[in-house]
């Protein structure tokens, strides 16, 4: 009788748990690519179809940058750092490589200010996508739904983790 007890109990919570669990809670989902020299990791945390956050691990090499060394590559960062000071909900960091570099962006979709990246976009010049510049807003709507974001990352070749 004790063994039946403990095994009702121990369902019981089991299945709290796995209830609690699915119920409307943060889920995050991680996405990878390896190509042409990039290795990039994104990891959406979302909540239905609400992106929260992502954050993106890169390991890309100078040259996709257009700059040949570690030196021009810190000057560009510095640069694109002091700029970016004013952007609200976006975070990023540089670990400097020999021939590589890892670059660490935290973003907080709900603190971003579409308006704010795109004068951050005009300032940075030829070296963003027209793609990207003249599609702000459309992006930005692409990036809050899940969804669509997964879609969007699929397309670009990334797997899921």
């Amino acid at each position: 009788m004790k063994n039946i007890k403990r095994i009702i109990t121990s369902f019981i919570l089991v299945f709290s748990i796995l209830l609690l669990s699915a119920c409307g809670g943060v889920k995050s989902k991680t996405y990878y690519i390896e190509k042409d020299g990039r290795e990039i990791t994104v990891k959406v945390k979302h909540k239905d179809d609400n992106v929260n956050e992502i954050d993106i691990e890169a390991r890309l090499s100078y040259g996709l940058l257009m700059v040949q060394n570690q030196e021009q590559a810190k000057v560009l960062f510095s640069l694109v750092k002091s700029m970016s000071t004013k952007l609200e909900g976006i975070k990023f960091e540089v670990d400097y490589a020999e021939k590589d570099f890892k670059l660490k962006v935290n973003v907080d979709v709900n603190k971003v200010d579409v308006n704010k990246v795109k004068g951050f976009i005009s300032l940075l010049g030829e070296k963003v996508p027209k793609s990207i510049t003249e599609n702000v807003d459309e992006v930005s709507k692409k990036v809050k739904s899940f969804k669509e974001l997964k879609e969007t990352l699929l397309k670009a070749g990334f797997k899921e983790k």
